[in-house]
């Protein structure tokens, strides 16, 4: 499909140019220097000469529209490669907030609002992801409890514990895939021993797209 795409906008090119380049009256290529310069023998001859100036200029016009149309595309089918090829590494948030296991409910809930965070991995003093936990597991718990629970209850009791996370060396698109395949609000991305090395957010999904379109065009 697109060699048949860049032949059409190739011969949309060469048929105009041509057309331009040859000269079609007598041995004269017809530009308006050539046209200010001549005696024509009657008024047809001179209708004539108009006719395939227009006709020089239209295809002129035709020329640069369909080179400017094939540069579009060849656009496109750059921005798609570089997505495509991007690593987790090119677009995670890296050295991301978090919080402990034994931190209670009301200061991870501090925490997101001083930082405007909707996450935030939960992890050991080595940085070992142990979870994550969302606002909205904490106005969930909130719903389900008096007032002041949050200040007497641990993380550890409402985060959640199996997660799926990510590599430094995946594609952008298994984080796409994860995310919205799994509805997550974010993915860790950690190292062989589990230590986070940053987060994937849909939030940094879209900067990552903003970004590399922007650079290419």
């Amino acid at each position: 499909m697109r060699k048949k795409i860049l032949l059409i906008f190739l011969f949309s090119l060469v048929i105009p140019l041509f057309f331009v380049s040859t000269p079609i009256y007598g041995e004269q290529v017809l530009m308006p220097e050539t046209y200010k310069s001549m005696v024509f023998a009657d008024e047809g001859e001179k209708r004539l000469f108009d006719r395939v100036i227009k006709w020089q200029l239209l295809g002129f016009a035709i020329a640069c529209v369909g080179l400017y149309l094939l540069l579009r595309i060849i656009s496109a089918f750059t921005i798609k490669s570089r997505i495509l090829h991007l690593l987790v590494n090119d677009i995670m948030q890296k050295e991301p907030v978090t919080v402990e296991p034994n931190y209670s409910l009301q200061e991870a809930k501090n925490t997101m609002f001083t930082k405007n965070l909707h996450t935030l991995p939960v992890t050991t003093g080595i940085r070992e992801l142990k979870g994550i936990i969302t606002r909205r597991d904490i106005e969930q718990f909130q719903e389900n409890n008096i007032a002041d629970a949050l200040r007497y209850h641990d993380i550890e009791e409402v985060m959640t514990k199996n997660l799926m996370t990510l590599s430094i060396y995946d594609r952008m698109t298994r984080a796409i895939e994860l995310i919205l395949k799994n509805d997550f609000d974010c993915v860790p991305v950690v190292d062989i021993d589990r230590r986070i090395l940053g987060i994937i957010t849909r939030k940094s999904l879209l900067e990552a797209f903003v970004k590399y379109i922007f650079k290419t065009l």
